[in-house]
């Protein structure tokens, strides 16, 4: 069992489609300084909530101690899931991330149902009382990203594109149509707390402020539920 836990700061960035390249001419090739670190991914999450929504509401309230609990996988990986919890405390997160499964989710598990047996049937007793409190697959968020990281220093970017959401509490299907987030990119910077007076240099460059978007709650305000 693999087990990550990381403290950090997270500050989001919106811009449309039309700043898309500004913002990349931005990042890469100003005195901002960031060059590519990794292969562009598609990043799937799959997010739990209970039946009255609680981490919606928790998100929607801006309470400062709250948490999500989601399985994430890249491209078609999902054989490679890992179980993620991601807990904010005013302006730190803090996401606690392992391998929780006894055996790996199969391609096939194309069921919420099926799924949700999968995982009370695999998890570890570690990621157990996790899911106890968000045992509803709710939503499933898909999109591409880019990974940057900061010439020198430890900040990371990541941009996001072509948000995709599927609600999941009203069918029993993991997989069908999706629906799209039009004219958002999300640029996103990624710093410990060791790095945040370099961090905010690096932010003068960036001309707006940081805002509270939340994918899970962008996503669930697609749908009228």
């Amino acid at each position: 069992m693999n087990l990550n836990n990381t403290l950090r700061f997270e500050l989001k960035f919106i811009f449309s489609s039309e700043e898309y390249f500004s913002l990349m001419s931005m990042l890469t090739q100003s005195e901002m300084e960031f060059k590519k670190a990794f292969p562009d991914r598609i990043v799937n999450s799959i997010y739990f909530d209970n039946f009255s929504l609680r981490n919606l509401r928790d998100n929607t309230d801006g309470v400062d101690y709250r948490s999500k609990l989601r399985i994430r996988w890249y491209d078609q990986e999902i054989n490679a899931s890992k179980l993620e919890v991601k807990t904010r405390v005013t302006q730190l997160i803090s996401k606690l991330s392992f391998n929780f499964f006894k055996n790996p989710i199969d391609s096939r598990l194309i069921r919420c149902s099926e799924l949700v047996s999968h995982l009370r049937n695999n998890l570890f007793t570690l990621g157990a009382p996790w899911f106890d409190h968000s045992y509803l697959p709710s939503l499933f968020v898909t999109y591409d990203r880019q990974y940057y990281q900061n010439v020198g220093h430890n900040i990371r970017a990541t941009v996001d594109t072509n948000l995709r959401f599927r609600e999941l509490l009203s069918t029993n299907r993991v997989f069908g149509p999706f629906i799209q987030l039009e004219d958002v990119v999300i640029l996103e910077l990624k710093f410990p707390p060791e790095d945040e007076k370099i961090a905010w240099e690096i932010l003068k460059f960036i001309q707006r402020k940081p805002s509270s978007f939340s994918k899970y709650q962008a996503g669930w305000s697609l749908f009228d539920f």
